[in-house]
Parts: structure tokens; C-alpha cells; sequence
């Protein structure tokens, strides 16, 4: 599946702003639960919201709930805020528990 996720531009709207971005492990890992991804967030003047799309990878086993983390960095002509520059991506397991072998039967 796909996740979408919003990045908002907080204060004046004047001017071009960017930030490159990426995602980075927490308990989920990149190739095992979601793919990597990174790239640049261009704000031109007028603009304030921006959606970032990551892959989420299918497997077929039960695992509790685990995150990763969406890390902004290197900003030009802007400032990250001091908690704003990180946020966490939780993906909660809808398989059963401990496999979905026998899940019609349940």
C-alpha cells in the first residue's frame, strides 16, 4: 500500500522554501516494512502544503505495532521548527494473530 503524508509551510508564504527529507528506522525497517525514500520539499511563494507518498511493504505474518520516522533537514530560506523537524509513522498490523493461515477460519 501507499501512505500519504502532509507537510504544511507554518508562517509567511512569501518567497521560495526548501528541505530535503527522508525516512529513517525506528522499530520498522526500511525493505522489510516500508521502502526508502528521500528527496527535496519545494515550496514556491503562496504554497503551504506538500504530501509526501511512501510504500508500505505487504507480508503476510503478524508483527505488533512498529514506526519509523520522517526526518526534514538542510532547510534553505526557512527554519525548521525545534520539534517540527521529525515525525513518526506508526503502522499497525491488521493481520491475526500468529499468522493468516488460518484467518477465513477464525
Amino acid at each position: 500500500g501507499i501512505i500519504y503524508v502532509d507537510v504544511m509551510r507554518l508562517g509567511p508564504l512569501e518567497g521560495v522554501v526548501c528541505a530535503s527529507w527522508e525516512t529513517c528506522d525506528g522499530s520498522a525497517t526500511a525493505g522489510v516494512l516500508y521502502e526508502a525514500a528521500k528527496g527535496q520539499l519545494l515550496f514556491q511563494a503562496g504554497e503551504h502544503l506538500k504530501t509526501l507518498e511512501i510504500i508500505l511493504i505487504q507480508n503476510p505474518y503478524w508483527a505488533p505495532t512498529l514506526e519509523f520516522k520522517i526526518k526534514l533537514s538542510e532547510p534553505q530560506n526557512c527554519v525548521l521548527g525545534q520539534f517540527l523537524h521529525t515525525g513518526r509513522v506508526k503502522i499497525i498490523n491488521a493481520d491475526v494473530f500468529p499468522t493468516n493461515k488460518y484467518a477465513e477460519s477464525i
